[in-house]
């Protein structure tokens, strides 16, 4: 494996690489970042969109808005928003991207226990 890049080379269980319990492990706990990333980033979009005052009319505002407001129902309520000219600081999302964050270290670090490395 070179050091000097990202690009690792497939090993199999077969050729003698590593077992495939710790490819499956690798497997979910990129899965479990990649969730995590792509609910970040969602939540990242609407609280830069209500922090600039985007028109909630334009589509593309609209789908964020959309995709987040489910995710943010058990934070809604829980501070008030500071606002000015149109523009909103959603402090409840950034207390979900906050949570959403630290629960996925949560599941990274119980798939490390359930498939530990050392043997």
């Amino acid at each position: 494996m070179k050091t000097d890049t990202w690009e690792r080379t497939p090993v199999s269980p077969e050729a003698g690489g590593l077992p495939k319990w710790l490819l499956w492990r690798e497997r979910l706990t990129a899965a479990a970042w990649w969730i995590v990333g792509t609910v970040e980033i969602a939540l990242g979009l609407r609280i830069l969109l209500r922090a600039i005052g985007a028109n909630p009319e334009n589509p593309f505002a609209s789908l964020v808005y959309g995709a987040t407001s489910g995710m943010l129902e058990p934070f809604v309520g829980l501070t008030h928003n500071l606002q000015l000219d149109g523009m909103v600081l959603e402090i409840h999302a950034l207390i979900a991207l906050l949570v959403v964050g630290l629960l996925g270290w949560m599941v990274v670090r119980g798939l490390d226990l359930l498939f530990p490395l050392a043997g």
